[in-house]
């Protein structure tokens, strides 16, 4: 992710004493030298500013701040949204942190493993039996998703990441 807005070190050790309402998100007031005061300042990491609810810019320069704090509506914002973000992720999609094939495998095997129990329940097997079971499902499903439909998959990651990662 690409910041636009980087707090200077002095502020981010106050930030880092204040409360978080999400993942590395937190919401804090901030005033400024001319008495001007915004609220819903979204900060990410304790050190960048990456949205103000209400505006499309920083509508201040980051010197002119004379105090960040939070007030209770901050600790526990409400709503948590909508901002306008004002960062970017680097272009090119998102690329998933495990390999599409292995992902896939591993989801197509959980179907299987599910499939599996049904099997188990409905003909009430047990013993090696129900293992045979288990294996007889999990593993041709697991394949059949890591060979025959690893582009479906990829993109179902793609769209998770996309909703997941603002």
């Amino acid at each position: 992710m690409t910041y636009k807005y980087t707090l200077p070190k002095s502020w981010v050790e106050k930030l880092l004493q204040m409360e978080e309402f999400a993942n590395g998100g937190m919401q804090v007031t901030i005033r400024l030298r001319d008495g001007r005061v915004f609220e819903s300042v979204l900060i990410s990491a304790c050190e960048h500013i990456v949205a103000i609810r209400g505006y499309r810019d920083l509508p201040f320069a980051l010197e002119d701040i004379a105090e960040i704090y939070q007030t209770a509506d901050d600790r526990n914002p409400n709503p948590r949204g909508p901002w306008d973000w004002w960062d970017s992720r680097p272009e090119g999609p998102i690329q998933p942190r495990v390999p599409v094939r292995l992902g896939a495998f591993v989801i197509g095997a959980i179907f299987g493993a599910i499939l599996s129990l049904i099997a188990l329940w409905g003909f009430q097997l047990k013993g090696s039996d129900a293992v045979v079971a288990v294996v007889c499902f999990m593993v041709p499903f697991g394949l059949m998703a890591a060979f025959l439909c690893p582009k479906k998959f990829e993109k179902a990651v793609a769209y998770f990441l996309t909703i997941t990662n603002p």
